[in-house]
């Protein structure tokens, strides 16, 4: 493994920096204070790279923003959900959200429990990853949410070797 859940943070602080200095160096940057709109998309970022890394880019393809409205109809209405990554890997098929500090409300859990049934009906696994959860009754809301087995919180020892292990041994 070439990554554990204390590197990815240290990774993902590098790309952090790297990204305010590039954005701030922009002629028509104003406000310096960059980094709250940044935080979700360079952790994004971070965790495709190394996603691309650990399988050495070997038989895995990532996409991001993957849109649900391309499922088939659900109750005669698409969906207008999104999920951060889709991965495909020895034609396994998953979507992972992926949050920098954890969700924000109870409601997002009940989204995604409602997201969970339509990608599951269309053969794809529902991953949850975050570097962090700051309210711990939404971890395991989360974990509700998802599944146990589908959730991975880089403030958990072993949480990153784990979301890699669930991706190349999923059936």
């Amino acid at each position: 493994m070439k990554y554990d859940n204390k590197l990815i943070k240290a990774e993902f602080e590098k790309n952090l920096e790297e990204a305010k200095k590039a954005l701030t160096s922009l002629s028509f940057c104003k406000t310096p204070e960059v980094d709250k709109l940044l935080k979700g998309w360079v952790f994004e970022q971070t965790v495709a790279k190394c996603l691309l890394d650990e399988f050495n880019n070997n038989r895995i393809k990532i996409e991001q923003q993957f849109k649900f409205s391309s499922f088939e109809e659900q109750e005669g209405k698409k969906s207008e959900g999104t999920a951060d990554l889709e991965i495909d890997y020895n034609d396994r098929k998953y979507l992972v959200e992926i949050k920098h500090s954890g969700i924000f409300s109870k409601g997002d859990t009940e989204k995604y429990k409602k997201y969970r049934k339509l990608i599951e009906k269309n053969k794809f696994k529902y991953l949850y990853l975050s570097l962090k959860e700051t309210y711990k009754p939404y971890a395991e809301e989360c974990r509700e949410a998802f599944g146990k087995e589908n959730v991975f919180l880089l403030d958990v020892e072993g949480d990153w070797e784990r979301f890699i292990e669930s991706i190349k041994t999923t059936k």
